[in-house]
């Protein structure tokens, strides 16, 4: 599957360190897993798999796993295993891990 401009443009920026991740996948997983694309390995409130991001030219969305310490869009505990919009500027918190969507 090609990647658009618009997947592109997306990235994720962690707060507490400015580490940045271009999303240029259309499914992205987020966890402590070694297989995890977008890797938090330092920190044990964050599950092995613990979310998915699903990029698309129109939409970004993101699931929770049923991880241990949850999935937040700024401050709002997700419900696991659906799917919530996200969009730039919003806050995305991993267990102790806090991101925002540019």
């Amino acid at each position: 599957m090609e990647i658009s401009e618009e997947q592109k443009r997306h990235i994720l920026t962690r707060e507490r360190d400015g580490a940045k991740w271009i999303l240029n996948s259309p499914m992205i997983s987020l966890g402590r897993s070694k297989t995890a694309q977008l890797r938090v390995s330092e920190s044990i409130t964050v599950s092995r798999q613990h979310a998915v991001l699903y990029v698309s030219e129109n939409l970004i969305e993101l699931k929770d796993l049923g991880s241990s310490n949850g999935t937040f869009v700024n401050g709002l505990k997700l419900s696991p295993h659906k799917k919530a919009r996200v969009v730039s500027q919003d806050t995305i918190t991993l267990g102790d891990q806090a991101f925002v969507l540019m």
